[in-house]
């Protein structure tokens, strides 16, 4: 199963997960199908953006992800990635190292369209 994570930085399970997913400067990909997951990273080039005015969904969506763990993200996004099958979860911590623990535990709930910010992607 691949994960996406929106992180601050590109070290890989060792990365900080970004406050918010549209305006990460990284999507870090895990890849859970291997004894030691595997990680790609992606740079959003679309960071600074003003929110609800680029597509960093379809980037990620591209990269074959299942799910995408965050700590906040927009309503429009979390729409997205449900049309195309992608879960989102919320989640507490600030490692994906940490988030991804939680996630494989049970840990981490869906990202219902009423708990996601308004206004934002």
């Amino acid at each position: 199963m691949k994960l996406c994570f929106p992180t601050v930085d590109n070290r890989g399970m060792e990365s900080q997960v970004h406050q918010h997913f549209g305006t990460a400067p990284f999507y870090t990909v895990i890849d859970t199908d291997h004894e030691d997951p595997a990680s790609r990273i992606v740079k959003n080039d679309n960071a600074n953006y003003h929110f609800g005015r680029c597509q960093p969904v379809q980037v990620v969506i591209d990269c074959g992800v299942s799910a995408v763990l965050v700590r906040k993200m927009g309503r429009k996004a979390v729409e997205k990635f449900n049309a195309a099958g992608v879960q989102v979860y919320m989640i507490d911590t600030f490692a994906v190292i940490d988030a991804l623990r939680d996630f494989k535990t049970g840990g981490c709930k869906l990202l219902l369209l009423d708990h996601a910010c308004h206004g934002q992607t």
